[in-house]
């Protein structure tokens, strides 16, 4: 016995004829003929659907779910896997003590290289995964300290603290780049600014309870805009691959704002203000966030990107050494001169022309470093975006995005380039309780919810539709990542416990116990290298295979 299937690409193309396919068809022998249908030169790892459920084991097990008979005409969609893969965590690395208030937020830099923890002690810490210790203690804050977010290029951190404070740090040292004044509550979100719209990363969106989000200028620190337009706390915070700054709050709404048309005075154009959820609206993710948050650090391609950011990291590094001898000979020479008691006005016109000399070449050293830097950096922002155009493509050509609410509710939103986004897509239902955090998963193909139901739940991102539910948590769920691969999902709990659940099984896959009390701070490091949390019992921890 055997089925009729069309093979059908994850955005809408059609490959090859109809083929007849025995019913005990597996994965791997549909991997070898749609390989063949493409003709890859290098066979590629795949996943298949009939409709939005995935084929795990034998072709026929899937149609049978979906009601299918062998009468029937199937079209089976695919989309290329991840080339590399990401091991599933199963023990605890390293414990890792220092701070002496709960760990409120956690989260590891595109690079894989540094982790940072925020903390009701007032400090932030960054760790070196080298060593599991602490590279830099980061004290300035006043109060507890709740966000952390590094730029796309790795090289700076923000932070948000309860108090309206947010600081902008230098993370290859301890110092305070810069003190973002504006707001007059506490920071309930931060979201830098995409690489591939801004290779320097100059720029970051901070929102607050006081209602408004501002768009900051980090390396001047002056407020660049001002978002305003909410009645109540703005709750969360996304910066989209297109330009468009998201806000969720309060009020029950989400609102849209177009970056790309920022005036000179300061005002930026509303392009939504969408209405729909009957509570406060908690979280949002976007299809596309897990590519923003890498950025150039595409998971599995650093042959792409490593020897640019080699490249990158030694020019750097030469220059801050030139600046470093040209300092040090300045000072020499000034030193030289106060010991000279008597100097004829002839030699000080012969000293000053002899120190203009190197003043053109101190200059022409300047311009000869911005150009090779510069061009680094277009390398580098092509490979983002590349990565974010073929994530758009595989969500259908547009930047879904997925919100939730205190309402117990979840929606999907499909903006359109031609008609304006009023009403959402999918209405999502099945919590009981209010859900607390929302995430895409990195293929754009499944969204995770958590709820104070105790349940986490998985949703197909492009339709909506119910997937399947994980329980297993006895206290409520706050926050959930996925790994790299999008096969493996983390979610932390009141109830002590991280629990990672295997996607493709649809179960448990390992419970990982060892905190000994609730845990708040969840992340999965973008190279899969482990999964960091942190919570109530003031222990940063670290999550191997």
């Amino acid at each position: 016995m055997s089925y009729i299937v069309q093979f059908k690409s994850i955005d809408g193309e059609i490959i090859g004829d109809e083929i007849d396919c025995p019913v005990s068809t597996t994965p791997d022998q549909l991997t070898t003929l749609i390989n063949h249908l493409l003709e890859n030169e290098d066979p590629l790892p795949y996943s298949f659907f009939i409709d939005d459920v995935e084929i795990v084991n034998q072709l026929k097990d899937t149609a049978e779910e979906k009601k299918l008979t062998t009468e029937d005409n199937i079209t089976i969609r695919f989309q290329a896997q991840a080339i590399f893969r990401v091991r599933p965590v199963t023990r605890c690395g390293a414990d890792m003590p220092g701070h002496t208030g709960s760990i409120l937020h956690s989260e590891f830099s595109a690079n894989g290289k540094l982790l940072a923890s925020a903390s009701g002690d007032f400090t932030v810490r960054l760790w070196d995964l080298n060593t599991n210790m602490t590279k830099h203690i980061l004290k300035g804050h006043t109060n507890w300290v709740q966000l952390a977010s590094f730029s796309p290029d790795c090289r700076r951190l923000a932070t948000g603290a309860v108090n309206s404070e947010v600081f902008i740090w230098d993370t290859g040292s301890r110092l305070t780049l810069r003190k973002l004044t504006g707001h007059k509550k506490f920071i309930t979100g931060i979201a830098w600014e995409p690489f591939h719209l801004n290779p320097r990363c100059t720029r970051c969106v901070t929102c607050s309870k006081d209602g408004t989000a501002i768009i900051w200028n980090v390396d001047t620190g002056v407020r660049v805009a001002t978002l305003g337009g909410h009645t109540a706390s703005i709750t969360c915070v996304k910066w989209g691959g297109n330009g468009v700054v998201y806000t969720g709050s309060q009020d029950r709404t989400i609102k849209l704002w177009d970056t790309t048309r920022l005036t000179s005075s300061g005002s930026v154009t509303m392009l939504a203000s969408l209405k729909g959820h009957g509570h406060w609206v908690n979280s949002i993710t976007l299809c596309s966030e897990h590519v923003l948050r890498c950025g150039p650090y595409v998971p599995g391609e650093k042959r792409q990107w490593g020897e640019h950011i080699d490249k990158l990291d030694r020019l750097r590094q030469r220059r801050i050494r030139d600046i470093e001898r040209q300092t040090t000979a300045r000072v020499s020479s000034l030193d030289k001169s106060l010991g000279e008691k008597e100097i004829s006005l002839k030699e000080e016109s012969v000293k000053k022309d002899e120190e203009a000399k190197p003043q053109k070449t101190i200059s022409a050293a300047t311009d000869e470093f911005y150009a090779a830097e510069n061009a680094i950096l277009l390398e580098l922002q092509s490979i983002a975006k590349k990565a974010y155009d073929e994530c758009i493509k595989a969500c259908g050509g547009t930047e879904v995005f997925v919100s939730c609410s205190d309402d117990f509710t979840l929606f999907l939103w499909r903006p359109s380039a031609t008609k304006r986004l009023k009403k959402p897509t999918a209405r999502m239902t099945g919590h009981q309780q209010p859900v607390n955090h929302v995430l895409f998963s990195p293929n754009g193909l499944y969204v995770a919810s958590a709820s104070f139901d105790h349940h986490v739940k998985i949703w197909n991102g492009q339709t909506g539709r119910f997937v399947c539910s994980f329980r297993g948590h006895v206290g409520p769920v706050y926050k959930v990542a996925w790994s790299s691969d999008s096969r493996y999902l983390v979610s932390c709990s009141k109830d002590s416990t991280v629990k990672l659940w295997d996607l493709a099984a649809k179960k448990l896959k390992t419970d990982l116990p060892g905190h000994a009390d609730e845990v708040f701070a969840l992340d999965w490091s973008p190279d899969g290298s482990g999964v960091v949390s942190g919570g109530r019992d003031k222990i940063v921890k670290l999550w191997k295979y």
